[in-house]
């Protein structure tokens, strides 16, 4: 303008100045929700709150109505939390549809506190929509931030593997090719061999299925490559998480001993709940399998089963307590969650339940719950946990209707694992029970391969079960307890 007389061309407009001044306290809002600084977090949304009555509305007003709600979910004051998430759904409809703008306010809306009372599957396709669109502006990090989610979303669902293989593989080989962060390449990486290891193309699935080495990755390389970064805790925390997954798929009880003592705490300030619910149920299920197999789920003592086998490590008493203390602690959260309406929350908390009790009755629940909301991979693993449950209290020599109710389960195990598409997990019981090895299926597969499953909400088993019943059984369930005549609750109703 000096030289030409082009005036205030050079100059950043008002409207230029108030959006770098939103981007900035919101980019410091999202820091703080991380770092668990709440009173910086306010201060960003009532600056926000300002910007928003002085310029009109943008993007970044929504932001003082989410960011407390990470706050109010770990405060467990979910009723609140669902009160901004309808708030938050209603102005998002003000921001133009495939915009950057409301792919932003789709990943902090579906990112954070969402699935605490709307289904995993609502997500898939907003958030594969969002991961476009973010790729088509050149915004790269926010692309890769949703397709992280999207696959803890998918990973939950319990939908087929083989669509979510193809593309974890696709948000690897882009994330490699923009040269991202190398906390996010290890991210997809990770995610990518989990799949890989439960479809048995791990490298030694005999005798660690639970290792993350194999074609993909190698854990080793890749927390040596984080080890000097501040990420390394964050990435030690998610590969231990999907470990404890295969552990418990595999009944590697070895990795669930070895991936709690890395990562045995519950850290539910972790703003994404996904990726906390994921964490949580693997971390619980490890505890309740790792200890039920020796008779100590409840209380941590006892002298163990004569039929555990020499595979599973001898936990002492004083580790078992902080392991039941962590588990504890896991259930209270999901009890609270589900008391106020959480349709993800509802099979998990029931299948913990059930390994926690130790109990057939319990387990049958669970089955129900897993099997009419459409999680298969969970629906898998309580049939094939039942039968073991059973093969344990009658011995090596079951009794021949104990023997056929073990056949039956495992069955039905099988032929989830094979519509889950965790093939190594099909051989691995093939191996170890020889009469699966000649099983013909009746009919055709137990469940669709689609990625828009059954509603939670819908789900006419949910209105039959008692929650209350559930949450009271705890440690006294027995096989011989029976489901409560009362009423269902209004909660349970309305899920």
């Amino acid at each position: 303008s000096r030289r030409g007389g082009l005036g205030d061309l050079g100059k950043p407009s008002q409207q230029e100045i108030v959006m770098r001044q939103a981007n900035l306290l919101t980019e410091l809002a999202f820091n703080a929700v991380g770092a668990g600084n709440w009173r910086l977090t306010e201060l960003c949304g009532l600056l926000q709150q300002r910007l928003t009555f002085q310029h009109g509305f943008t993007v970044h007003s929504i932001v003082p109505v989410m960011m407390p709600s990470v706050r109010l979910r770990n405060e467990k004051k979910f009723k609140e939390v669902f009160e901004r998430t309808e708030i938050s759904e209603v102005a998002m409809q003000r921001i133009a549809p495939n915009s950057p703008d409301r792919a932003r306010c789709i990943i902090m809306l579906h990112g954070t506190v969402f699935h605490l009372n709307r289904p995993f599957h609502d997500s898939l396709d907003p958030l594969a929509n969002v991961h476009k669109i973010f790729l088509s502006v050149g915004n790269m990090e926010p692309a890769f931030i949703a397709a992280m989610i999207y696959t803890y979303c998918y990973l939950s669902v319990g939908l087929s593997l083989s669509p979510l293989e193809s593309d974890v593989s696709n948000y690897l080989r882009l994330a490699t090719q923009f040269n991202m962060p190398p906390s996010l390449q290890v991210v997809f990486q990770m995610f990518h061999q989990t799949i890989l290891n439960l479809q048995g193309e791990g490298y030694d699935m005999k005798n660690h299925p639970a290792s993350l080495v194999g074609d993909v990755m190698d854990e080793d390389d890749s927390l040596i490559q984080m080890k000097a970064s501040s990420q390394y805790i964050p990435t030690l925390r998610d590969l231990s998480s999907s470990r404890l997954m295969l552990a418990c798929v595999f009944n590697d009880y070895n990795a669930m001993q070895l991936n709690l003592d890395l990562s045995v705490g519950i850290e539910f300030k972790d703003p994404l709940t996904a990726r906390i619910g994921f964490r949580a149920l693997y971390t619980a299920l490890s505890i309740y399998f790792l200890l039920g197999v020796q008779g100590r789920a409840n209380s941590g003592s006892g002298g163990g089963s004569k039929h555990v086998g020499p595979d599973v490590p001898k936990i002492n008493k004083m580790k078992a307590k902080m392991y039941l203390k962590v588990a504890k602690e896991i259930l209270r959260f999901h009890e609270a969650t589900v008391k106020d309406g959480n349709v993800n929350a509802f099979p998990a908390l029931l299948l913990m339940k059930a390994a926690k009790a130790q109990d057939e009755g319990a387990y049958g629940k669970a089955i129900v719950a897993c099997g009419r909301t459409g999680l298969m991979h969970l629906d898998a693993i309580a049939n094939e946990q039942l039968a073991r449950l059973i093969l344990r209290k009658t011995g090596d020599n079951p009794q021949p209707k104990d023997h056929s109710v073990i056949e039956n389960y495992l069955v039905r195990a099988l032929e989830l694992y094979e519509d889950w598409g965790a093939t190594g997990k099909v051989s691995q019981l093939k191996s170890e029970f020889e009469f699966l090895a000649s099983s013909r299926r009746s009919k055709g597969t137990t469940t669709l391969k689609a990625r828009t499953r059954f509603d939670a909400r819908a789900s006419t088993m949910l209105e039959r079960v008692n929650l209350a019943d559930v949450i009271a059984e705890g440690n006294a369930a027995t096989a011989s307890e029976r489901a409560s005549s009362r009423p269902p609750s209004t909660i349970v109703a309305a899920v």
